[in-house]
C-alpha cells in the first residue's frame, strides 16, 4: 500500500474523479492517507484518520516524490487555533487550520498548538473541558458542505474535528457518528458534550450537534452557532419555529 500525506492547508476530496463532483470532505494539512487507486490526474484515497474514501487530483500530494511503503509517522502536535500562522525553516509561512496535524520541523506559537492527545492519555473531565473550548472557539465558522476548516465547515465535520483534537476519533458523516455511544433516553438526563442527533423527512440522520447543557446546543447550520433544544428538537428563536427534528442522544465513553 502506498502512503502519504497533505502538505497543503486542505485538499478538497471529491465523490468522482470530476473538478464538478460534490465535495465530500477536506483533508487537512499534515493527515495522512493511502492511495486505493489511480486515474490519468486523480487519486482515489482513503484518509488513516477516519477510513473516509474519496477522490483528490494528484497535483497536490506530488506522488512521484512522496509516496511511501510505511505509514507516516504519528503527528507531534494539532492546531487548535481556528487559523495558526506557522514558519518552515526557510522562513516561509503559511496559515493551517484548526485540526491540522504537525509532523514537520515547523515553527509555531504555543498557544496554536496542543501535544497530540492521541499519545498521552486525557481523563474525561480534560476531554469534556477541551472539547467545549474548542466547540467556542470556532463559532461562528460558515457552514460548508463537506468543509472540514475554520474557513468553512458541515455539522458533522465540526463535531468530528472538535472530537479529534481532544483525542477522540469518531467518523466523519453524522448517521456514522450516530452509531457510536450509549444512548440516553430523555434529553434531562443530557449532560454537557452529549451529542444529538436530528433527523430528516425520510426518517434518515442528517444533522449533528454537540450539548453546552441540557437546552442548548452547538451546531453548524449556516454558520456554527448556538441553539435552544428541548424534547422536540432545535429551536431557533430568530425563526420561532423549529429547525431540527430530535432523534437521538449519544453519550460517547471519553
Amino acid at each position: 500500500m502506498a502512503y502519504i500525506y497533505s502538505l497543503l492547508s486542505q485538499i478538497p476530496m471529491r465523490r468522482m474523479p470530476d473538478e464538478r463532483a460534490e465535495m465530500v470532505n477536506q483533508l487537512l494539512y499534515g493527515e495522512a492517507f493511502e492511495l486505493l487507486h489511480r486515474e490519468t490526474h486523480w487519486l482515489f484515497i482513503r484518509c488513516l484518520f477516519d477510513g473516509y474514501e474519496g477522490w483528490i487530483t494528484s497535483w497536490p500530494s506530488d506522488p512521484s516524490n512522496r509516496f511511501s511503503e510505511e505509514p507516516p509517522p504519528l503527528a507531534t502536535h494539532l492546531i487548535v487555533n481556528p487559523l495558526a500562522e506557522v514558519h518552515d525553516s526557510t522562513g516561509n509561512s503559511f496559515r493551517l487550520s484548526f485540526g491540522s496535524e504537525l509532523r514537520e520541523n515547523l515553527h509555531y506559537r504555543n498557544e496554536d498548538v496542543i501535544a497530540n492527545p492521541f499519545t498521552h492519555p486525557l481523563s474525561m473531565r480534560e476531554k469534556t473541558d477541551l472539547l467545549m473550548s474548542f466547540a467556542t472557539k470556532l463559532l461562528w465558522t460558515p457552514y460548508l458542505w463537506g468543509g472540514r476548516t475554520s474557513l468553512g465547515m458541515d455539522c458533522s465535520g465540526f463535531i468530528q474535528l472538535i472530537h479529534k483534537v481532544a483525542g477522540i476519533t469518531l467518523p466523519r458523516d453524522a448517521w456514522q457518528q450516530a452509531e457510536h455511544g450509549q444512548t440516553i433516553d430523555f434529553l434531562q438526563e443530557a449532560e454537557v458534550g452529549d451529542l444529538v442527533f436530528f433527523d430528516n423527512e425520510e426518517g434518515k440522520i442528517s444533522h449533528v450537534g454537540i450539548l453546552t447543557d441540557n437546552k442548548t446546543v452547538i451546531h453548524a447550520s449556516g454558520y456554527v452557532k448556538t441553539d435552544r433544544i428541548d424534547h422536540h428538537g432545535i429551536f431557533n428563536v430568530s425563526q420561532k419555529r423549529y429547525t431540527h427534528k430530535l432523534r437521538i442522544i449519544k453519550r460517547l465513553s471519553l
